[in-house]
């Protein structure tokens, strides 16, 4: 996937029928367009995403021939990504929701191909619940847009579900190598949680009753944020 700018076509409006996003993409003093691939125009103010992303940055130097009128810039994303994608830029931006990984990646891609790094944790954490159905699927998207933040939640989640995979086209786009890192690192979490059960190890608590269950729960949550020294699951 590339970021350079110059792949993205910066021009005026062209002859293609386009419509106006709905607020707070509508404002007439927005001094730059953002054209979606299905042509909704998004009215938005340059030092906004400048602030936010170095790709943006870059996009509006480029030379337009948009003399006496705002930049408009034609995009690859759809009008749905944008909007998604840019509010989480604006004044009280909604907490981002998913109806499926497929309705997120997406938007993980946008926010990755921009370098949208002040809301990537966030768009990763509201992908949270879609990544537990399948989090194997999760880590070889992430791998192939070498999202790290995305590919360490995506391992911690590989922990909590079954050894055996299940097949999804993301896997075809990752090597034999990432695979690998991501069963070695279950094994190595695996066996450091072996280590804590075995060992004598309690956490403080004021009575005997319920130690048990604390003590099995404070393990698997020391195992689980805590990576094995030596075993590394990023690229």
């Amino acid at each position: 996937m590339s970021s350079d700018p110059t792949d993205i076509d910066s021009s005026p409006v062209g002859s293609t029928a386009t419509s106006t996003a709905p607020p707070p993409f509508d404002k007439s003093a927005a001094d730059v367009v953002l054209c979606s691939s299905d042509g909704v125009e998004f009215h938005v103010f340059r030092w906004i995403l400048e602030d936010s992303s170095p790709i943006f940055t870059d996009m509006f130097q480029l030379p337009t021939d948009t003399t006496g009128k705002v930049q408009t810039v034609d995009l690859t994303e759809t009008s749905d990504t944008l909007k998604r994608l840019l509010e989480l830029h604006y004044p009280l931006p909604p907490q981002p929701q998913f109806a499926s990984f497929e309705d997120a990646k997406p938007i993980l891609v946008a926010a990755d191909k921009y370098q949208l790094s002040k809301v990537a944790p966030a768009l990763a954490l509201a992908a949270l619940p879609r990544i537990r159905v399948n989090p194997l699927r999760a880590y070889a998207f992430a791998v192939r847009h070498n999202m790290l933040e995305l590919i360490r939640l995506s391992a911690k989640e590989f922990l909590q579900v079954s050894y055996m995979a299940v097949y999804s086209e993301e896997l075809e786009d990752i090597t034999a190598g990432a695979y690998l890192r991501l069963l070695a690192y279950r094994k190595a979490c695996a066996a450091s949680l072996e280590g804590l059960i075995a060992s004598n190890w309690y956490p403080s608590v004021g009575s005997c009753v319920g130690r048990p269950a604390l003590h099995a729960r404070h393990t698997r949550l020391v195992a689980l944020e805590t990576s094995p020294v030596g075993i590394v699951i990023v690229p």
